[in-house]
């Protein structure tokens, strides 16, 4: 018997091979699935996080720092594609809603270490300024990530790179 839907094997889950039915022998309804999926995924994208080293910051270039935020950004999405069409909409449920803001508020956590440990001159109310727009703009490239057959996963990252670094530059200098 297959181990319960969306246990990791192989890089996909386990239950997209069985019927959808039978996922309601794992779980009681779809809101159950749904909240098994964000559980993963919320764990999945804070130890991606959680494992750049935003204690070298201040020894890196911004274009460095940058990079050590994208690359594993970059390799959690194309491992994990299905994440963007659950976090992109929290219409309808209220524990996504709150996943999302929670997963929110820890990127801008670690972005807000890394950057005071980068700038300490930097006020609070403006490295918070300066990371909520990195997330918008983050959020929007990755919406076109999902829905643009134009442009690559690797593109949309690399402009992803470009804007922050223009946006950024006269903000932390050289």
């Amino acid at each position: 018997m297959c181990a319960p839907p969306l246990a990791k094997t192989s890089g996909h889950t386990c239950g997209a091979a069985t019927s959808s039915g039978s996922l309601y022998q794992f779980f009681a309804n779809k809101e159950a699935i749904l909240r098994a999926l964000v559980e993963r995924y919320v764990a999945a994208a804070g130890a991606m996080f959680s494992d750049v080293q935003v204690e070298s910051f201040p020894q890196m270039t911004l274009e460095q720092g940058i990079k050590a935020m994208l690359v594993p950004l970059k390799a959690f999405i194309r491992d994990n594609r299905d994440f963007h069409v659950i976090f992109s909409s929290s219409t309808g449920s209220a524990f996504l809603t709150e996943a999302i803001r929670e997963m929110d508020e820890g990127l801008l956590a670690r972005t807000d270490f890394a950057l005071s440990q980068s700038r300490s001159d930097i006020s609070a109310a403006d490295r918070r300024k300066y990371e909520l727009v990195c997330m918008v703009i983050m959020k929007a490239l990755l919406a076109q990530a999902h829905h643009s057959s134009e442009l690559s996963l690797d593109e949309i990252f690399e402009e992803m790179e470009a804007v922050y670094v223009r946006y950024l530059m006269p903000i932390f200098g050289a």
